[in-house]
């Protein structure tokens, strides 16, 4: 069942001025909002969003795994115009009770191993805003994270505390393999407007993982899926990507 419980205390929108140009082209796919695509900056809808289901970020090549509690990591963006999106906040709820290592790790080679993992002691999402941008790969939609206006790599830090202390461990995407994210249409119900859910998938990272400090190059990995919902003037709008 499909779940959204957006906090009243999400950390205040950071509007950007962005000054985006329309992706509207007939081999691309859009964003559309309350069933319109979006042709201007000043008409981008703000999203939020949040995990669906457990999601698990690893270090692969440092046997490091931590999964973080179904609806317990909350997001925030905007969507347009065009195909061109932003992620502006990402906020970890009480990471230390609702996030903990894994009961098993995943190498390289994804097979289950123990997790060195012992205890979690810190996670942030690092270089906010991220830009990301829609595009049509093989015909299905995808979501590409790319660095925001600071020109940073999208990325994370992990502190764990295994058995020769606690490691920091910073996990950043590389230059010109940003990952891509599979986005997905929701249809709606009598409850709720369309939806849509971006999943990301341990296979469809195997070649553009990001790089950590600890596991090195192809090493960062985060799967699971994350569910947006639109909202204009605080209300629930639908939001969908287009057909291409």
């Amino acid at each position: 069942m499909r779940k959204l419980t957006f906090a009243g205390t999400l950390l205040a929108v950071l509007a950007l001025a962005v000054a985006a140009v329309s992706a509207l082209g007939a081999d691309n796919t859009v964003w559309l909002c309350k069933e319109k695509p979006i042709i201007t900056t000043s008409e981008r809808c703000l999203v939020d969003s949040e995990n669906e289901g457990v999601l698990r970020i690893e270090d692969m090549k440092a046997d490091s795994s931590v999964e973080c509690a179904n609806g317990t990591i909350l997001d925030e963006g905007w969507v347009g115009p065009g195909s061109e999106d932003e992620e502006t906040t990402i906020e970890f709820m009480n990471p230390t009770t609702n996030c903990k290592p894994s009961p098993k790790a995943l190498n390289a080679k994804e097979e289950e191993v123990t997790n060195v993992c012992e205890k979690l002691e810190q996670v942030e999402i690092q270089n906010l805003p991220w830009n990301t941008l829609l595009e049509l790969v093989a015909g299905v939609s995808e979501d590409q994270i790319k660095p925001g206006p600071s020109g940073k790599q999208p990325g994370y830090l992990l502190t764990c505390k295994t058995a020769l202390g606690s490691i920091d461990d910073v996990c950043n995407s590389t230059a010109g393999k940003e990952i891509n994210i599979k986005v997905i249409n929701l249809p709606g119900n009598a409850t709720e407007p369309p939806l849509v859910t971006v999943e990301f998938s341990a296979t469809a990272q195997n070649d553009l993982s990001a790089k950590c400090s600890v596991g090195g190059a192809e090493s960062g990995l985060i799967v699971g899926n994350i569910l947006l919902a639109a909202l204009v003037g605080g209300v629930l709008a639908s939001l969908e990507v287009s057909a291409p």
